[in-house]
C-alpha cells in the first residue's frame, strides 16, 4: 500500500552522478525515487519519462515529480508541488525554476518540464505519453504542451516551489561530444514542424501530422 503522503521521483540518469547525488541530499520528504539507468541503455529523454511512469503506475502511485538530474530543491518544494496537484484541477505543476517567477500567488498557469509534478493517469489518459521519436532529447516537452493546450489540460508553476537548475550539464557534459549534436537537433525540430505544422508556439495542426486517423497521443 502506498503512504498517502508518498510522491515518486523519477530521475534519468545519463552520465552526471555527481549531480544527481546532490539533487538526492536535497529531497527533504518522504518519496519512492525510480533512477531510470539510461547510463546502461540510453532510452533518450522521452523513454526515460514513460519508462517512469509506468514503473511509478505499476507500484500504485497516482503522482509523480519528474525531474532532471542536474536539480536541487529548496525546502519543502516537493511538497508544495505534490499539495498543488492534489488540491487543484491541475494535469501538471512545475518547479520555479532559479526563482523566476515573482508575485504573491501561490501558483501561475505555465508549464516548465525541466522539473514537474504530474498526475499520471490524467496525462497518459488525456494527453498520452511522452512521444520517444524526439530522441535523444529536446522538442518532446514542446510536444506535450501541444497536446496539453490541444485538450485544455491545466499546467501551473507552483511559486513557492524553487528548484535551482543547472541547465544542459548533461548535453554539455563533454562539449565536443555533446548528447544531442547540432544535426540531431534539427532533424528534431523537423520532426516537430512535420507532426504539427509550425515551430513551437506557431503550430497549426490539430492532429498529429495533419492526419484526421490520427488522435493526439499517436506518433
Amino acid at each position: 500500500m502506498v503512504k498517502p503522503m508518498t510522491i515518486a521521483l523519477i530521475i534519468p540518469v545519463l552520465s552526471r552522478f555527481d549531480l544527481f547525488t546532490r539533487l538526492m541530499y536535497s529531497v527533504d520528504c518522504d518519496v519512492r525515487p525510480y533512477v531510470i539507468d539510461n547510463y546502461v541503455h540510453n532510452t533518450g529523454v522521452s523513454g526515460a519519462w514513460n519508462e517512469g511512469m509506468r514503473r511509478a503506475l505499476a507500484d500504485g502511485y497516482e503522482y509523480a515529480i519528474i525531474t532532471n538530474d542536474d536539480v536541487t530543491f529548496e525546502k519543502g518544494a516537493i511538497e508544495e508541488i505534490y499539495s498543488i496537484l492534489k488540491e487543484t484541477d491541475a494535469t501538471l505543476v512545475s518547479a520555479n525554476q532559479n526563482m523566476w517567477f515573482k508575485g504573491d500567488e501561490r501558483y501561475v498557469p505555465g508549464a516548465d518540464f525541466f522539473c514537474f509534478g504530474i498526475n499520471i493517469p490524467k496525462l497518459i489518459n488525456n494527453c498520452g505519453s511522452f512521444d520517444e521519436n524526439f530522441f535523444p532529447a529536446y522538442f518532446e516537452d514542446n510536444d506535450m504542451h501541444r497536446r496539453m493546450n490541444l485538450v485544455g489540460a491545466k499546467g501551473y508553476v507552483a511559486r513557492h516551489a524553487v528548484a535551482w537548475h543547472v541547465g544542459s550539464a548533461t548535453q554539455n557534459a563533454d562539449p565536443a561530444n555533446p548528447n544531442c549534436s547540432g544535426e540531431q537537433f534539427g532533424q528534431l525540430r523537423e520532426y516537430f514542424i512535420r507532426k504539427w505544422g509550425g515551430q513551437p508556439g506557431q503550430e497549426v495542426f490539430e492532429r498529429p501530422f495533419n492526419d484526421e486517423t490520427k488522435d493526439i497521443w499517436d506518433w
